[in-house]
């Protein structure tokens, strides 16, 4: 029976600085591009499945590659340090506070977002959030960031190639906030049928013609706004920058859907209003609280009808399924803590049914009649953690964990913090809760919505921090186990994805893209398999010490021209991740070539080599394919300094060799298995060589290395040098010059020190990487029982060195190219 409901019928854009800017990689229209009639609704936090698409994913994450880039300074952040002091840091002037999710639509991208601005900043004073104040810090950015009024800007692109169509100004409003770490405002949009809305939490409402950008209508909130304009009076004339938690705001998400000629959005008070999409007039309203501040209203289809399936997450807490057609709600059913969106999919839903967590969720069938309950994660424990909890934090909720498909449930266990132990990516049956699948290896930390496109599913995830997030790609099987084929990450693909409190910014998707949005840029990301034309490369020598060549890619179009270039960082068979138990696996950054050049032509060319936290110029000299097999040379040069500086001393007594297999002698990682070095092979063993106060910093002070030796008892077959603060460096070593013989090693070997996370800018006279000439004189004492034998001796230092290194390039070309 329908419940009794009260039902009421009823151009400037001021950042300058935000520019298209589009790679050179891309430059080139890919022939797998559909046109705008192809494309189907997307938003960033409403998950909606992919229409039938003609296509074809890559399952390889290095010929995922960046297809556009578009310049601009909007969204939100999270940051441990602070937000003003990334601010300072990045030398822009961003704004966060109100934000809203990106939607693809039509062949057209669309962004909405707040921009501070007005004559008025907050007084030092009424910055009370952690993350602010300070006197250097505020005289910097109060006549920018500290700004409390604010404009709602709308940004359109062209999907395919990043050119701007249109873009607006609504001058005040919206209002700034102090960013946080923790939590963001912000409204989904909604658009379809020609039309995008637009909501902010001021409780503004936009409506503008997708193709033009010229405004169709505009309306408010009317008690929200009402209640929220006073608020911001208030704050501007006391000067008080409000943080998110201020006055009626605090973790405001809610979202907007339209379902046919309707427009429903949030009353941001739990209620629900629905619009008229032609003219904005009211065409019902739901007084009572039928959804959460963190929630959007959810499309269910059945029997060829639209129907909304909502939920509320404080007071009553439940879930209803509403008739938009008028605003009545069909049923209602309690349940517990559910936080963010839905994970809902087909005639499912997955509910937390208990009041709080530990978020053990259980899985309902929905009908017209009501939610029948189907099963229930079992109560198990692994230690002190639940081995099936799903967590249901705050930041956007459980809807950044699974997707149900087809009859199955792809979702994230674990907690992403407190029990990494139990992270795991697992596969269910939707209707008996069988265990298809769960991953034999830990994710890290915390995880976006996974997409499943036809035969694979991308599943975004980070490790708290924008530098490490990614795209795992993932291989469906027919007994619904997944297979982990590849992974992309963000930051070299031009990247620095925006956070929210370690969590990741869902993207929209569509037409075999993904579209990012960056701390500093929209970044388009193409995820199809390559038009025909591509040539797998590898550069001998590239990273010096190690066994193999770095391998890399070349794709270019059906013209044969290279639009993109993909390279390995670093060889991944050899170098693990410091710190953990797993290995790096596909980390690939990119090459930027200077001009446009031809798959197997015979060319030279200057280049830069990105490798991933730092790069280096190259200079690539190609000579004319023979059939598929191509040619060539890479040069990297080292420019030196006018004076160099000469180190020397002995090994320290830690130093030691004889060891017979993986490892690093850090104490404090002896309970985690380091696997920063590659096996031994028959008849090879490692040393370490401890150089003390050897490498170079620009504040005149002196940083710890190691240096790890592989050899064979007559050649150091491998080689890698690290360096020591926080955590560990690793740097590279061209140990040809050095000899071993049974009492020890002699000779001279190359040492670069590339920029990374705890050693940056190296060489900062020259802005680069820094090479240094080593000369080292080490004897072998007498080995013990288990081999290890101790190291003595001396080594010189001499940094700032000039010269060369060079490879050869090995290149296929496909098929398609020869």
């Amino acid at each position: 029976m329908k419940e009794n409901i009260m039902k009421t019928p009823r151009k400037s854009f001021r950042n300058q600085r935000a520019r298209q800017t589009v790679s050179v990689l891309a430059a080139f229209a890919f022939s797998t591009l559909l046109h705008a009639s192809d494309w189907g609704y997307r938003t960033a936090h409403n998950y909606v499945v992919p229409q039938d698409e003609n296509v074809e994913l890559t399952p390889h994450g290095h010929l995922v590659r960046p297809l556009w880039s578009y310049e601009i300074h909007t969204g939100m952040n999270s940051s441990s340090s602070g937000p003003t002091l990334h601010i300072l840091q990045q030398g822009f002037e961003p704004t966060y506070g109100e934000t809203a999710a990106a939607v693809v639509v039509e062949g057209i991208y669309i962004l909405s977002w707040s921009e501070a601005t007005g004559d008025v900043s907050a007084r030092q004073e009424s910055l009370t959030d952690r993350y602010h104040g300070g006197d250097e810090s505020y005289a910097a950015l109060k006549d920018t960031y500290y700004r409390i009024d604010a404009n709602w800007n709308t940004l359109a692109l062209n999907a395919d190639t990043g050119e701007k169509l249109w873009q607006v100004s609504q001058p005040s409003a919206s209002i700034n906030f102090q960013s946080s770490k923790r939590s963001h405002n912000g409204i989904d949009p909604v658009a379809d049928n020609g039309l995008y809305v637009t909501l902010t939490v001021t409780g503004r409402v936009f409506a503008y013609e997708i193709a033009t950008g010229e405004l169709r209508w505009q309306t408010t909130i009317p008690e929200w706004h009402e209640r929220a304009e006073a608020f911001k009076a208030e704050a501007l004339e006391k000067r008080n920058l409000p943080i998110v938690d201020d006055g009626p705001f605090g973790t405001l998400r809610p979202g907007a859907a339209m379902v046919g000629d309707s427009v429903i959005i949030p009353d941001l008070r739990g209620g629900l209003i629905a619009l008229n999409s032609s003219d904005g007039s009211e065409l019902w309203r739901i007084e009572q609280s039928v959804m959460n501040r963190q929630g959007n209203p959810r499309r269910w289809a059945h029997g060829g009808k639209t129907y909304l399936i909502t939920h509320e997450n404080s007071g009553d807490r439940a879930v209803f399924l509403i008739d938009p057609d008028d605003g009545s709600v069909l049923w209602r059913h309690e349940t517990g803590h559910n936080p963010g969106k839905l994970i809902l999919g087909d005639d499912f839903v997955m509910l937390n049914p208990e009041r709080e967590d530990p978020g053990l969720l259980a899985a309902y069938r929905i009908s017209l009649e009501g939610l029948e309950r189907l099963w229930r994660f079992p109560d198990e424990r692994e230690g002190r953690a639940y081995k099936n909890h799903v967590h249901l934090g705050g930041s956007r909720g459980p809807e950044r964990k699974g997707l149900i498909e087809n009859g199955r449930l792809y979702i994230a266990l674990g907690h992403p913090g407190k029990r990494p132990e139990t992270r795991k990516l697992g596969v269910f049956d939707i209707v008996t809760g069988e265990e298809l699948y769960r991953s034999d290896y830990n994710i890290t930390n915390s995880v976006a919505a996974p997409t499943s496109y036809n035969d694979k599913i991308y599943w975004q995830i980070t490790n708290t921090s924008a530098e490490n997030a990614g795209l795992y790609i993932y291989q469906k099987h027919e007994d619904g186990s997944l297979e982990r084929t590849g992974e992309a990450r963000y930051r070299p693909l031009g990247s620095m994805l925006t956070t929210d409190y370690s969590y990741p910014t869902d993207r929209p998707f569509t037409a075999g893209r993904t579209f990012l949005r960056g701390r500093t840029n929209i970044v388009a990301l193409d995820l199809t398999v390559p038009p025909p034309g591509s040539a797998d490369l590898q550069l001998k020598n590239a990273w010096a010490g190690f066994h193999r060549p770095v391998e890399g890619v070349l794709i270019g179009n059906e013209s044969r021209e290279i639009t993109s270039g993909r390279i390995e960082v670093p060889p991944r068979d050899e170098l693990g991740v410091v710190g953990t138990t797993a290995r790096r696996t596909d980390v690939w950054s990119h090459i930027e070539f200077e001009e446009g050049l031809k798959l197997g032509g015979a060319w030279e060319t200057g280049a830069e080599v990105h490798m991933s936290v730092f790069s280096w110029p190259a200079r690539i000299v190609m000579e004319e394919a023979e059939g598929r097999e191509w040619r060539g040379k890479w040069t990297r040069s080292f420019p030196g300094w006018e004076e160099t500086l000469t180190r020397e001393g002995s090994f320290h007594e830690s130093s030691e060799g004889g060891y017979p297999r993986r490892g690093w002698p850090t104490g404090w990682l002896e309970h985690q298995p380091v696997t920063f070095f590659s096996e031994l092979e028959e008849g090879q063993e490692r040393v370490f060589l401890q150089i003390f106060g050897s490498l170079p910093r620009e504040g005149g002070d002196f940083q710890n290395m190691t240096l790890c030796l592989d050899h064979d008892g007559e050649k150091v077959v491998s080689a890698v040098a690290g360096g020591f603060r926080y955590n560990q460096s690793y740097h590279e070593v061209d140990a040809s010059g050095l000899t071993v013989t049974a009492g020890g090693i002699t000779g001279t070997a190359r040492i670069i020190l590339n920029g990374d996370p705890w050693m940056r800018d190296p060489d900062w006279k020259n802005g680069g990487s820094l090479m240094g000439l080593l000369t080292v004189d080490a004897r072998f004492g007498e080995a013990n029982g288990d081999g290890i034998y101790p190291v003595s001796g001396d080594w010189t230092l001499e940094w700032g060195i000039a010269g060369e290194q060079t490879g050869k390039i090995r290149a296929s070309l496909s098929p398609q190219v020869e």
